[in-house]
């Protein structure tokens, strides 16, 4: 959690899946469950910027667009400037709704993979189908050839 500083981000989720865009209501997903070790490159469509202010987080993606939870305690995800609460436990983040939002940012495997905001018991009545435990991968430039790839 110490290392988590606002930045770009790649935030793969346990199945392999990262949220992409803002698409309506919905996050679409990108694929990266072939990914093998602390790399990722040609991750573009999955970036986002998390704006970091102590255990609270921003998230805004690759088109500039900031996502909240839908409100009302509610299933969903809207555009919105919203902090969210970030945790760390084992190396992997959550983020969840805060006050009276008792969701949690998580992909859907029987949607797609897309993600949104869910209540907090529908993710922890179901895990494995609402992977919502977030591997970070910040961008870094390559010295290289001025590619940007993650690490």
């Amino acid at each position: 959690m110490d290392e988590l500083t606002t930045g770009q981000y790649v935030m793969v989720a346990s199945n392999g899946y990262a949220p992409a865009r803002l698409d309506g209501r919905w996050i679409l997903a990108a694929d990266f469950t072939t990914l093998t070790g602390d790399t990722i490159t040609n991750a573009q469509s999955a970036v986002w910027t998390l704006t970091v202010d102590g255990t609270t987080v921003k998230l805004t993606d690759a088109n500039g667009v900031s996502i909240a939870p839908q409100g009302g305690n509610n299933n969903g995800i809207k555009s919105g400037d919203y902090s969210w609460a970030v945790a760390c436990a084992d190396g992997m983040f959550t983020f969840s709704g805060q006050g009276s939002d008792t969701t949690i940012l998580a992909s859907n495997v029987g949607s797609e993979n897309k993600f949104r905001a869910y209540k907090t018991a529908t993710v922890s009545g179901n895990p494995k189908g609402y992977p919502s435990t977030f591997t970070l991968y910040k961008l870094a430039e390559d010295s290289n050839d001025g590619e940007e790839e993650t690490t």
